[in-house]
């Protein structure tokens, strides 16, 4: 059975020089070899620590040759971990005659607590009488859960918003290169409290990369952000994204991942405000609505009109089985027939041309009535409402079953077929 600790590192993403010190600290703490095991997660913090510094730019007011020195001294095996230990305490100088930043952007009681880690360290290097129990295990690995990714370097976001923009850019990277690394680095490289920050720079970057509207790399950016399952991640990130003022972005994303309308955890009256005034705005807006309705996300007694406001934007139907059954045990084809049919939509020359494709999907798709048979035999009864007509005639043609009961239809009501759809008189 795996401890708390084993895993919270397999989702932590903590840096690859750090496994191997942790695997020996659980081994050691499951032999209830207490200090080795907190020696060896001491080392392990420090180490990801030390990655953080190696992989960030030097913080806008550190003296730059005292950050060469830090890096060339994070390398030495006999000066690496106080070197980093040492980084961790430096609190920066804020007078604006000798101003410095700290390397680690984080307040003096997370200084503190580190401070008291280090010396429950050497209590376990040094062999000195103080006892260290599976407790002091357990709250170590604790402060690592809590405290771990708050600890960033001072540049580190700005530093990680340089790669990413980098791994767009077809110059330094090949188009299509997996992103997860850089994505992996967000929780341990960037404060909660700048995450928001971090989204808006950082998504603004992937969208406007070269080629990235039709290579799909926002939505893959965020998906690959999303399957990391970081809570902290996750609702910064909706929530950036639920900003009236982030809707292109929202939208954007809703075109290729049309579910994600289903994690936006929106309230009743943000639900109908999306349907009312953004999903005539989406490229994708049957799958989106369809999402919407498979999630209950519109009461009952809002069914009807939102599904007036979706036909009004709709030229064309699903081809996805799963859509379409969450379309039709909505009544979405009850609306349709109500609209096109009782309605008399279907009688505008125009709203039948441009909805050609949508009723030969209704046509097909959902059981036909007798009034929809009638109005139909009206119609092409005269050469009418042609690229209707055209698609009608093509779906006879290729769905005998479809043809065969609109002409039972027919010849139960004893009427005649209509000349222009001279497919149901073969």
């Amino acid at each position: 059975m795996k401890l708390k600790i084993e895993k919270w590192f397999e989702r932590a993403n903590v840096g690859r020089g750090v496994e191997p010190l942790f695997v020996d600290a659980v081994k050691c703490y499951k032999a209830e070899a207490y200090r080795a095991a907190l020696l060896f997660s001491y080392l392990g913090f420090m180490t990801a620590l030390k990655e953080r510094i190696a992989g960030a730019e030097k913080p806008a007011n550190y003296p730059e040759g005292q950050w060469k020195q830090l890096n060339f001294d994070i390398l030495n095996d006999d000066k690496w971990e106080k070197a980093v230990f040492d980084a961790t305490q430096q609190t920066g100088n804020k007078d604006p005659n000798k101003l410095k930043d700290p390397v680690f952007a984080i307040h003096d009681g997370l200084r503190t607590e580190i401070k008291y880690w280090k010396d429950r360290r050497n209590d376990c290097a040094h062999a000195k009488s103080n006892e260290i129990t599976g407790f002091h295990v357990d709250a170590f690995w604790s402060f690592l859960e809590g405290k771990l990714s708050k600890i960033t370097v001072e540049g580190g976001m700005y530093a990680l918003l340089n790669r990413i923009e980098r791994h767009y850019d077809p110059v330094y990277t090949p188009a299509g290169e997996d992103v997860t690394h850089l994505i992996s680095q967000i929780s341990s490289t960037v404060d909660l409290k700048d995450l928001p920050t971090f989204w808006n720079e950082a998504l603004r970057r992937v969208a406007q990369a070269p080629d990235a509207w039709y290579r799909d790399w926002l939505s893959i950016f965020i998906n690959k952000i999303l399957a990391l399952q970081n809570t902290d991640l996750d609702e910064t990130l909706i929530a950036y994204l639920k900003q009236n003022q982030r809707q292109p972005l929202l939208l954007r994303h809703l075109k290729h991942t049309p579910g994600f309308i289903t994690r936006l955890d929106y309230t009743l009256e943000e639900v109908r405000e999306f349907w009312m005034t953004k999903l005539s705005q989406c490229n994708n807006k049957l799958a989106i609505y369809a999402a919407m309705l498979a999630s209950d996300m519109i009461p009952a007694g809002q069914l009807e009109e939102a599904h007036k406001v979706a036909i009004s934007g709709l030229r064309e139907y699903t081809e996805e089985p799963g859509e379409h059954y969450a379309l039709q045990n909505a009544g979405f084809g009850r609306a349709i027939e109500t609209i096109a049919f009782e309605q008399k939509e279907i009688d505008n020359w125009q709203w039948a041309h441009d909805r050609y494709q949508l009723l030969t999907a209704f046509v097909e798709k959902y059981a036909l009535s007798e009034q929809v048979v009638e109005r139909l035999c009206e119609i092409y009864s005269t050469k009418t409402h042609q690229r209707l007509g055209r698609s009608l005639e093509a779906l006879f043609r290729r769905n005998a079953s479809k043809k065969a009961e609109f002409v039972a239809i027919v010849q139960a009501r004893a009427w005649d077929l209509p000349e222009f759809l001279p497919s149901l008189a073969d």
